[in-house]
């Protein structure tokens, strides 16, 4: 199926999945902070997960040419 998409059609595609997945972490990090408190957040390690999250996602949208720029 996604072969038959043209380049914009899967890149609406892509940029679609990419918003809804942000959605979901955005939401998930919501709930947990509900459940377990802004303070559980705060700290060093959670710091170092998220940085390294947010520069795997960005290397993989720049690998996509979803976004440019420097990581």
């Amino acid at each position: 199926m996604f072969l038959e998409l043209s380049k914009d059609e899967l890149f609406a595609v892509m940029k679609n999945l990419v918003y809804t997945f942000n959605w979901g972490w955005l939401k998930s990090e919501r709930f947990a902070i509900e459940k377990c408190g802004l303070e559980a957040f705060l700290g060093e390690e959670f710091t170092r997960v998220f940085r390294e999250f947010g520069s795997k996602q960005a290397k993989k949208l720049m690998k996509l040419s979803i976004i440019s720029g420097t990581i």
